[in-house]
């Protein structure tokens, strides 16, 4: 079916579904295509777009019975195509009733009204067949686990099992001869034999040893004076409270709201101390590097290795701090930047401070003195490197203590330069600029100005400053994320 509406006004959406029924080889899956268009109708920017899918029980409101959460959706001449089940499987018992209705949302837009109502499609015919002999007699086997002893009559089937397997083993297989093949219960619930492990005894505990960990087997284990607790998205040490809200030394959580996998979230809290969320330390007594953290991300729209945010605090906020050398393998990108020390007038009580000097250019600057020989003239020669750096030069000269109209009699040539025109014994200041052209500043070009993303376009780095809040910032789910998170 194909059905437009329009999102906060900011687009509206084409939408085309095809509902695959959940039978035997029928795809699983719900495919969703749809076109986003401007008010005015015409396509949106192609790019990356956050679409979130949901399956409500009623046309308002409701119960929402699935959600895929936010997933990122290329868009290209404003018709993309996502699958929904692909992500977050769709439950067997989704459709047992025919009143579904799919729900859309793009971005920090409402959602659109209305719902769309899922309907039947070429797929659910197959249900037609599923109560039918010829259906049973084109059935290639049975689904383990779907025939139990409450489906088998002794009284119309002969029983001939003879043999039964022991704790932790399930039967794999009945022989001709009643006998039966015993395979180790990895999934279902087995324990592992004491006689595998070594260095295990009978009196140990053999709950530990259970090969699936989940909420009915550890709901809680005591490690000394703190426990883990297990929970349907979370892992905790530290507290067995699986809501929101409390301390933990560690939880991990998946971030089921914004559909983004967290390897390890850290929630410290404390009044009356410092705290800190993530440390890591790492030694090495031998050869080789440590790292005490370590952060890589690949592949998405954007990718941040390290992402860090730092707001509310007292005093200052740094969403990094370093106390020894920083190297940056790449280009640093600021708004702006300076150097702080300790007053050198008043070091107890204040701090010194001065701005970087910018330049469109990738500069490097030289200077120094020289003093003129008995014929108004000076060399000066600069590093061995200077010519394998830097090209396009410029000159500045200044005569101190008194004017003569000195000027560049020989421009670099071989790392070296001349000046002329001056008295004997006057000193010149002299000042040399060259835009860098070493391999690395040739490949890396900057760019001075520079047309922003589509997706960034209406967005700012710093909205406070235009009078917008952080639904303005160009990373403002990133943000939101992380704020939202922090306030928890």
């Amino acid at each position: 079916m194909l059905r437009f509406a329009r999102i906060l006004g900011a687009a509206a959406v084409a939408v085309c579904v095809v509902l695959a029924a959940a039978l035997a080889d029928v795809p699983q899956i719900v495919n969703y295509q749809g076109r986003l268009t401007t008010p005015a109708g015409s396509a949106v920017a192609d790019g990356p777009y956050l679409i979130q899918f949901r399956i409500y029980d009623a046309a308002i409101g409701g119960t929402v019975l699935w959600d895929n959460a936010y997933r990122t959706v290329i868009v290209t001449d404003g018709l993309f195509s996502y699958s929904l089940g692909d992500s977050v499987a769709l439950p067997s018992n989704l459709f047992e009733d025919t009143a579904r209705w799919l729900g859309i949302k793009v971005g920090v837009d409402s959602e659109i009204a209305p719902r769309t109502k899922l309907i039947s499609v070429p797929y659910a015919y197959q249900a037609l067949r599923v109560d039918s002999a010829q259906y049973a007699s084109e059935a290639a086997g049975v689904l383990p686990g779907s025939i139990g002893a409450t489906e088998i009559s002794s009284s119309e089937v002969q029983l001939r099992v003879e043999e039964t397997c022991p704790s932790g083993y399930y039967i794999s297989q009945i022989n001709e001869d009643g006998s039966v093949v015993c395979i180790k219960d990895s999934l279902g619930g087995g324990v592992t034999d004491h006689g595998e492990l070594s260095g295990l005894g009978d009196d140990d505990h053999p709950q530990y040893l259970h090969t699936t960990i989940d909420d009915t087997v550890f709901s809680k284990i005591t490690f000394g004076d703190s426990t883990m607790k297990i929970c349907s998205d979370r892992v905790i040490i530290g507290n067995n409270n699986c809501s929101e809200g409390g301390t933990a030394l560690l939880l991990v959580k998946r971030d089921v709201d914004l559909g983004d996998l967290k390897g390890i979230v850290s929630d410290v809290e404390t009044d009356n101390a410092a705290a800190t969320g993530v440390y890591g330390k790492a030694e090495v007594s031998s050869a080789g590097a440590s790292v005490g953290v370590q952060g890589r991300a690949i592949g998405g729209s954007s990718a941040y290795g390290i992402v860090g945010d730092a707001y509310n605090a007292s005093n200052d906020n740094y969403a990094g701090k370093f106390y020894s050398d920083v190297d940056i393998d790449g280009t640093l990108s600021k708004s702006g930047g300076s150097f702080r020390i300790d007053h050198p007038l008043d070091p107890e009580n204040k701090y010194l401070q001065h701005s970087f000097v910018e330049s469109p250019d990738m500069m490097n600057i030289y200077n120094g003195n020289a003093v003129l020989d008995a014929e108004g003239r000076a060399v000066v020669e600069l590093p061995e490197y200077f010519g394998a750096l830097n090209r396009e030069f410029r000159y500045q000269l200044t005569c101190i203590g008194g004017y003569a109209p000195v000027y560049i009699s020989e421009e670099i040539s071989g790392n070296v330069f001349a000046i002329a025109g001056g008295v004997p014994s006057m000193k010149v200041s002299w000042q040399v600029t060259g835009v860098r052209h070493d391999k690395w500043s040739e490949a890396n070009r900057i760019q001075v100005e520079v047309e922003k993303r589509p997706d960034e376009r209406g967005l700012y780095r710093h909205p406070e400053l235009y009078g917008f809040g952080i639904e303005k910032h160009v990373d403002h789910d990133l943000l939101k994320d992380i704020r939202e998170e922090s306030a928890k």
